[in-house]
């Protein structure tokens, strides 16, 4: 019988308990091994005594710098070991440093049991993370690497599209009427092909409709059809799209742009699941199932009086909301590589992203979302002249808003000048309460106080 392969040792310094704990959980649960230390110094005795297989830090420890700590190990005999640092809410620019330091990755605070667990994998080769990294079909994509199945290219791993998909799968498994919330290219079409291809209708029609392209009369004719003679050019009769998916799906995407005399007929058509064609006066039954999306709250329409309330309510039996880029940044790792594996080309020089042109990508707010990121990367790839992209082949809007402090570019006092710029920014984000300060740099208050004084930022 053949020896157990050795576990994967880890070791986490952070002086949060309840971090440190989280930490162990989730990993000890995942099959790793792990050694936790709550100080620098703790830390570095422990290194110097133990192999370990990845090391993870939180920037900010009592006794000195994470930050410090990383360039002491990275300039000793553990230099090829991983190393992730561990930073708090809106310290992108401490993430910036670490990796210029040596850092092979980041991630940020709270952290959710699938961020670890992906990063943890992407830095340990041959480590299959348990963490569900793309959705049902889809994984993160390097060359050659198999494509996400058709209608499941909803790549991500965070706590918020996981949920989001939850509830895809649950309205694949049930016949029902479903609506689609989301701004504007965060990938509601998606979704619902997520629906019709995860569920019993997978084989048959999806037929996507833009109610903003069509004219109410075009559009009433698109949907329900018109009879020879109905209007000008009818010269034969034609089934709509909502007979000619037959028993697949009909997705209507912003459909609040609908008039209320079309939500009139569209509301007929859900509840009797028959279709009067324009100019005709008989009804025909119909089979497909219909799906929603909607950049704007129904209810408010409904308030608003631009849309129907009956309707809204026949529609918003089970709402799914898309969750923007924004507030799944933890996912864009997983976007950009799929979008470079994507519109690669024979010309693409580019096959990856460099640390810190990620962490630019990842300070971003992307208002236009997934599609605007997707069309960024298209551009980058026609640009990059190198094999990795660098933050000098990224947009000039992207560089301006990710900027780091002009004393970052300086060699000396780098790592102080780092923390102290990210320490100050958060007193002044939460007004000096030094609580909130705390919880939004993800640290003790006890260490924040240690750090105040030290950079004499006391007031």
């Amino acid at each position: 019988m053949s020896a157990k392969p050795a576990k994967r040792r880890i070791l986490i310094v952070d002086d949060d308990q309840d971090i440190q704990n989280h930490c162990q959980r989730i990993l000890e649960r995942a099959g790793y091994e792990t050694v936790s230390a709550m100080t620098a110094g703790t830390g570095l005795d422990i290194i110097g005594n133990e192999n370990f297989d990845l090391l993870l830090f939180d920037v900010f420890l009592p006794d000195f710098s994470g930050l410090e700590l990383l360039e002491q190990v990275s300039n000793g005999q553990l230099a090829k070991c991983p190393i992730i640092v561990i930073t708090g809410h809106g310290s992108i620019d401490m993430a910036v440093t670490a990796m210029k330091l040596g850092a092979a990755d980041y991630v940020q605070k709270p952290l959710s049991k699938e961020s670890l667990l992906a990063k943890v994998s992407e830095n340990l080769p041959g480590v299959s993370s348990g963490a569900q990294k793309a959705s049902w079909g889809a994984q993160k994509v390097s060359r050659g690497a198999q494509k996400p199945v058709p209608g499941t290219e909803i790549i991500g791993c965070s706590t918020p599209l996981l949920h989001m998909m939850n509830l895809v799968k649950k309205a694949a498994a049930n016949d029902i009427t479903v609506m689609i919330y989301g701004e504007s290219g965060t990938g509601k079409e998606l979704a619902a092909r997520a629906i019709h291809a995860l569920g019993p209708r997978c084989g048959k029609p999806f037929i996507p409709v833009d109610c903003t392209a069509l004219s109410p009369s075009v559009i009433e004719s698109e949907l329900f059809g018109h009879v020879k003679g109905a209007f000008t050019n009818a010269i034969a009769d034609r089934d709509g799209l909502l007979r000619r998916a037959g028993g697949g799906s009909v997705f209507l995407d912003e459909i609040v742009s609908l008039t209320t005399t079309t939500q009139a007929k569209l509301l007929r058509v859900l509840q009797e699941k028959t279709v009067r064609p324009v100019g005709s006066d008989s009804y025909c039954s119909i089979q497909a199932r219909v799906l929603a999306a909607s950049n704007r709250d129904l209810l408010e329409a409904v308030k608003a009086g631009d849309f129907r309330e009956d309707l809204f309510y026949r529609l918003d039996i089970l709402p799914i909301y898309i969750p923007p880029l924004r507030e799944r940044k933890d996912d864009i790792h997983l976007l950009v590589s799929h979008f470079i594996e994507k519109h690669a080309t024979a010309q693409t020089k580019a096959s990856s992203v460099s640390t810190e042109a990620l962490a630019v990508l990842q300070q971003y707010d992307w208002p236009g979302n997934v599609r605007q990121l997707e069309n960024t990367i298209q551009r980058v790839l026609v640009l990059c002249d190198s094999d990795i992209v660098l933050p000098r082949h990224l947009p000039a809007f992207l560089l301006a808003e990710a900027a780091p402090d002009a004393s970052l570019k300086e060699p000396d006092g780098l790592v102080e000048k780092a923390e102290k710029n990210t320490i100050a920014d958060a007193m002044e984000r939460t007004g000096g309460n030094k609580a909130q300060a705390a919880r939004l740099l993800g640290i003790s208050r006890v260490t924040l106080y240690a750090k105040l004084k030290k950079y004499g930022l006391e007031e």
